[in-house]
């Protein structure tokens, strides 16, 4: 959960570049904002997990953070000079799509 903790991506990407060796590597796990569901029925009417997300980014935003930075951190890498800059993402199953056994 880094998003919801760092005001200022860009100073502490900066940072991480100015203390790697060359050729070392940075990489950074969080969670995807805002929340979304496979099915493209289930919304934040239908979706609790799905309305405490947009509320979340809500409360966040009042306290200066970007609760989308995840989103935005490919720019950001390439901005600061960063090479070979990718993303993979993995689904993270909850409810009863989790009980339905589908795997990727």
């Amino acid at each position: 959960m880094l998003t919801s903790g760092i005001r200022d991506w860009f100073t502490f990407l900066a940072r991480c570049w100015e203390y790697l060796e060359p050729r070392g590597v940075l990489e950074l796990l969080d969670i995807c904002h805002p929340f979304r569901a496979e099915d493209a029925a289930t919304n934040e009417v239908s979706s609790v997990f799905i309305r405490f997300g947009y509320r979340a980014e809500k409360s966040w935003a009042s306290n200066g953070l970007d609760y989308r930075a995840s989103a935005k951190h490919i720019e950001r890498f390439k901005s600061l000079g960063f090479v070979n800059v990718g993303e993979e993402e993995k689904k993270w199953p909850l409810g009863q799509w989790a009980e339905t056994g589908w795997e990727r």
